[in-house]
């Protein structure tokens, strides 16, 4: 799995975690649904400063962002 993925990957997840979706990240960036879908697959790369501002909105280190997820899905609980 590329960088691009593993990002993306890393922010969906984040997204999920956080009740919110696709829209509002294309939102927050200011880019279309489809280009906030191409970032999130993969397809195409999230820039620097965007990287940066995803981050601060999720409240997560950076870092955090280029970490590979488990081949095995991972059962997550929501917390009310």
């Amino acid at each position: 799995m590329g960088t691009n993925e593993t990002v993306g990957r890393r922010v969906r997840v984040n997204l999920t975690l956080r009740g919110l979706s696709t829209l509002e990240l294309a939102e927050f960036l200011g880019i279309t649904r489809n280009a906030a879908n191409r970032r999130l697959s993969g397809a195409s790369a999230f820039s620097a400063a965007d990287l940066a501002a995803v981050a601060e909105w999720l409240d997560i280190p950076i870092s955090d962002l280029f970490e590979p997820l488990p081949e095995q899905p991972v059962l997550i609980e929501s917390v009310a």
